[in-house]
C-alpha cells in the first residue's frame, strides 16, 4: 500500500512541472529559474577596434568577440557587418576560444569576426550594433529537485561603437605626399639593359600600413633622358600584426646620346600613424655612363657630362674665348638668321607661285602646249619609216588637234578649220600666219582622202611644216611678237574651207 502512495506522489509532482522535453540528460524548457540581468553578465557580445582615434587612410582591426562563462552550442552562425566609407578586409578566425579575465571573473573568448578597416573618410564612424543569437547550457537551480541542466536560446546585441576618424596633418609639400600611411622601408633597383642605352628602375615600398592609393613622385630627369613604361603592383597579406603590403613601382629610362648622367634621388613622403609625423624614403642618386648610341651635341653634352641642368645651356662657359659668348653675339647667329629668313622668304613665293599656278590650269595649259607638240612631233620622227603613210597622219593631226585644243582653249570635240582660224583672229595673230595655218589644215585634208601612200620624205616634209607653224604661233601668242592689225585684216580675205574637220 505505501509503494502504491509514493507512486502516486510522484506522478502528481511531475504534473505540476513544466513542460519539458527530455534528450540525453538534458531538459529544455522556457522557464530558466537563473536571472536575466546574471545571464546577461555571463554572455555578450563586444566590438573592440584595435584603435580608438585612427587617422584617414590609417588600417586597424575591429574583432566582434563573444565572452560567455556558460557552454556555448553551435555559434558558427553568420555575422554581417557593414561599414561605410571604408575599405573592409576580412580576417581568417579560429573555431577555439581563449581565456580572458574581466573585474576578476575569468570568461571564455571565442572570435566572431575580425576585420581589417581602412577608412577614406574623417570625421564619425560608428561601428554596426550586431545581434547573435546563442544556444547555451544553463546549470541546475539550487532548489530544482531533479538537478538537470537546462538549454535555452539568447539574443545577444552588442552595443554600437562611435570612432573619431582623425584627418591627416597637412603635408610640408603637398605634391610629394605619396598617399602612403604606415611604418615602411624603401630601396631601389636600376638595371641596365643589354642594349646599354635603356635603364630599367624598380622600386619597392614595403611595411605594415595602407599602400592602396600610393604613387611615385619622379622629378625631372636630365636633358638627353627620355621616360617611360611607368608601372605600378601591389601585393598585400594579412597577418597578425595587421596588413603587410608591398607596392612596387618599375619605369624605363632611354638616354638618346652617349654621355654621363646623374639620375636624382627619388624618394616618397608617407604618414607613420605612431610617430604622428610624416617620413621621407629616398633612394640615393644613380650615376649612369652610356656608351651605346650617338654621340651628344656639344651644348647638350656639356650639359650632360657636367650635370649642370640648372645652368642654361646657351651660358657662356669661359670668358675671353669665342665659345664663351652668347649665341646672339657670335656671327655664326646672323648667318642662321640670314638663312631662315631666305628660305622663309622663298617658301612664300613658292607656295603663291603654286597657288597661282593651280588657280589657273587651262593657262598654264596653253603656254606649255607647243612645247608638248613640239617633243610628240620629234618622237614621231624616230617612229616615220616604220608605221604606213595614214598611221602617220592620224598621230600626226591629234598632235595638232591636242595643240590647237590647248592652245587655244577650246572645248570642241571636232575643230572645224574656221573655228581655229576664228579663234586666231580674235587673238590678233598675223596674216602670214593665219595663211601658214590654212595651208597646213588644206593640207591635211588632201592627204586624207589621198588614194596613194605618201612617200617618207613627204611626211617629213609635212612635220617639219607643221614644227614651223606651231612655233610661229607660240612666238607671237606667247608675247614675243607684236600685234599686226594690217596683217590680220587682211587675212580674213583669205579663202578657208569650212567643210573639213580636224578629228582624230
Amino acid at each position: 500500500m505505501n509503494w502504491k502512495i509514493n507512486l502516486f506522489a510522484v506522478a502528481a509532482f511531475c504534473l505540476l512541472l513544466c513542460p519539458a522535453t527530455v534528450r540525453g540528460g538534458l531538459a529544455i524548457g522556457h522557464r530558466i529559474k537563473t536571472p536575466a540581468d546574471t545571464l546577461a553578465k555571463q554572455v555578450f557580445v563586444r566590438a573592440i577596434p584595435s584603435k580608438a582615434r585612427p587617422y584617414v587612410g590609417e588600417p586597424f582591426t575591429v574583432s566582434y568577440l563573444l565572452y560567455h562563462q556558460l557552454p556555448i552550442i553551435d555559434p558558427q552562425d553568420e555575422l554581417p557587418v557593414k561599414l561605410q566609407d571604408c575599405f573592409v578586409e576580412e580576417f581568417p578566425v579560429s573555431a577555439e576560444s581563449y581565456e580572458e579575465v574581466l573585474a576578476g571573473k575569468k570568461f571564455h573568448v571565442l572570435v566572431l569576426r575580425k576585420l581589417l578597416v581602412i577608412p577614406q573618410r574623417e570625421g564619425l564612424l560608428r561601428l554596426p550594433s550586431v545581434r547573435r543569437t546563442v544556444k547555451l547550457t544553463v546549470p541546475p537551480a539550487p532548489d530544482d529537485f531533479f538537478g538537470m541542466e537546462q538549454i535555452v536560446s539568447r539574443e545577444l546585441v552588442s552595443e554600437a561603437v562611435p570612432m573619431d576618424i582623425r584627418p591627416l596633418p597637412a603635408p610640408a609639400d603637398t605634391g610629394m605626399f605619396s598617399r602612403a600611411v604606415g611604418s615602411f622601408s624603401f630601396r631601389s633597383k636600376p638595371r641596365v639593359a643589354a642594349a646599354a642605352n635603356m635603364l630599367t628602375y624598380q622600386l619597392e615600398l614595403t611595411g605594415y600600413g595602407n599602400l592602396k592609393n600610393t604613387g611615385l613622385h619622379v622629378p625631372e630627369l636630365p636633358e638627353g633622358l627620355e621616360l617611360f613604361n611607368q608601372n605600378s603592383s601591389i601585393e598585400e597579406k594579412l597577418t597578425g600584426k595587421g596588413l603587410l603590403a608591398t607596392r612596387t613601382f618599375t619605369f624605363d629610362v632611354v638616354a638618346s646620346y652617349r654621355g654621363n648622367y646623374t639620375l636624382p634621388a627619388l624618394m616618397v613622403v608617407a604618414f607613420n600613424p605612431a610617430s604622428e609625423k610624416y617620413e621621407t624614403y629616398q633612394a640615393d642618386a644613380f650615376e649612369w655612363k652610356v656608351t651605346a648610341g650617338p654621340e651628344a651635341p656639344k651644348l647638350l653634352a656639356t650639359a650632360a657630362n657636367k650635370n649642370d641642368t640648372a645652368t642654361p645651356l646657351l651660358l657662356k662657359l669661359k670668358p675671353g674665348s669665342s665659345k664663351g659668348r652668347l649665341l646672339w653675339q657670335k656671327p655664326v647667329f646672323y648667318i642662321l638668321l640670314l638663312l631662315c629668313s631666305f628660305f622663309i622668304i622663298g617658301g612664300m613665293l613658292y607656295s603663291r607661285y603654286t597657288q597661282a599656278q593651280s588657280a589657273a590650269p587651262a593657262h598654264r595649259l596653253s603656254r606649255k602646249a607647243g612645247k608638248r607638240a613640239l617633243r610628240a612631233f620629234k618622237q614621231l620622227k624616230r617612229t616615220s619609216g616604220q608605221i604606213n603613210s595614214d598611221a602617220f597622219y592620224q598621230k600626226a593631226e591629234a598632235i595638232l588637234k591636242q595643240y590647237f585644243l590647248q592652245k587655244l582653249q577650246l572645248q570642241q570635240e571636232a575643230l572645224p578649220p574656221a573655228l581655229i582660224i576664228a579663234a586666231l583672229r580674235e587673238r590678233q595673230v598675223p596674216g602670214h600666219v593665219l595663211a601658214e595655218v590654212q595651208a597646213l589644215l588644206k593640207e591635211i585634208d588632201a592627204i586624207r582622202f589621198a588614194p596613194t601612200q605618201q612617200p617618207v620624205a613627204d611626211r617629213e616634209a609635212f612635220r617639219v611644216q607643221a614644227m614651223q607653224v606651231i612655233q610661229h604661233i607660240d612666238k607671237f601668242l606667247n608675247g614675243k611678237h607684236t600685234p599686226d592689225p594690217v596683217a590680220a585684216s587682211s587675212a580674213e580675205h583669205c579663202s578657208t574651207r569650212p567643210a573639213g574637220t580636224i578629228t582624230i
